[in-house]
């Protein structure tokens, strides 16, 4: 039986190999509002590379997110989903208004590739016509520390696999603050004195402290153009996207990633028909980087995974990809 993997997948199985047993069966229904945010810009971008219609693009991506966020929802609880999804889509809006204005390269998809037999590594990057990876990764805040970005398996796998250099596309979307995203591409501020001045920082002097937050989304004659265009005059885009050249890897960590692969490939069939509450608990992993969705599952142990109420049976036949 062949085995597909991916960045995605090995990350998560060395972090927790729990998800990966649940992930055999089951699907977690409801989406983490930055995996969807992910999904769908990484989807229009691909496409808006290829010669697609910035209007076509954006609606399309637009309509993507809010359909998923409506059904199967938004995996976060008190909080108005309504007002998030709104800061989100503004995001996807201004983040396409402003790559439409800088050099986007021809991508296509990569087939995946053969490491032994019946064990294939899926790209979750793209590649241009000359043969450089890029990988778009929507994160909080862009540390200036970006190694451990660089060790990740999405990251140095797909590079090791391609045996070929990266383009690293870093996007900061900020953080959640209470229903909103606080993020330049959908917050800005404004003064109660300078109605029709508006900054992407809280200005100093005499009328500091009386700067308030103004969203994308509360006025709907707000337009993605004009607001890339205050972004621009900021600054502000300079602090929110980061390009960071990767160089391909040397043969011996080319060797290194075949031998931990296959190795991990073989845990992977060894545990394949296992219970996941017969492996243990992976508890740093319970809440870091972010509070792990299964918890639910994991800590109580009278619930099942057909009753727990946060799954959806797979369909037969249906394959776990995953979302990096």
């Amino acid at each position: 039986m062949e085995q597909i993997l991916n960045g995605y997948m090995l990350g998560q199985w060395q972090r927790c190999k729990r998800p990966q047993l649940i992930s055999k069966t089951h699907t977690l229904t409801k989406w983490r509002p930055q995996s969807l945010l992910s999904a769908c810009l990484r989807h229009a971008i691909f496409n808006l590379s290829n010669g697609q219609a910035l209007d076509k693009v954006a609606v399309t991506a637009c309509n993507n997110f809010l359909s998923a966020a409506k059904n199967p929802g938004l995996d976060v609880y008190g909080i108005d989903t309504y007002t998030l999804s709104m800061d989100y889509l503004a995001i996807i809006r201004n983040v396409l208004e402003y790559l439409s204005r800088i050099t986007l390269l021809t991508l296509r998809e990569i087939p995946n590739q053969s490491l032994a037999l019946n064990v294939w590594w899926q790209f979750l990057s793209h590649m241009d016509e000359s043969g450089v990876l890029h990988r778009w990764k929507f994160v909080d805040y862009i540390d200036e520390d970006v190694l451990p970005e660089l060790h990740s398996w999405e990251v140095f796998g797909d590079i090791a696999a391609a045996q070929a250099p990266m383009t690293l596309h870093l996007v900061s979307i900020g953080q959640r603050r209470g229903c909103h995203q606080n993020s330049p591409w959908c917050r800005i501020y404004a003064h109660p004195k300078l109605p029709n001045i508006h900054y992407f920082k809280k200005r100093k002097g005499e009328l500091a402290g009386e700067w308030k937050p103004v969203w994308f989304s509360g006025n709907s004659n707000n337009s993605p153009k004009e607001w890339v265009d205050v972004m621009m005059r900021d600054n502000a885009v300079d602090e929110v996207i980061r390009h960071i050249q990767v160089k391909e890897v040397a043969k011996e960590h080319i060797a290194l990633f075949d031998k931990d692969v296959l190795f991990e490939a073989a845990q992977m069939k060894e545990y394949d028909k296992s219970d996941p509450r017969d492996l243990p608990l992976s508890r740093y992993a319970c809440d870091h980087p972010y509070a792990c969705p299964h918890q639910l599952f994991c800590y109580n142990l009278k619930l099942t995974l057909d009753n727990a109420g946060i799954y959806t049976r797979k369909q037969r036949g249906e394959i776990n990809v995953g979302v990096a």
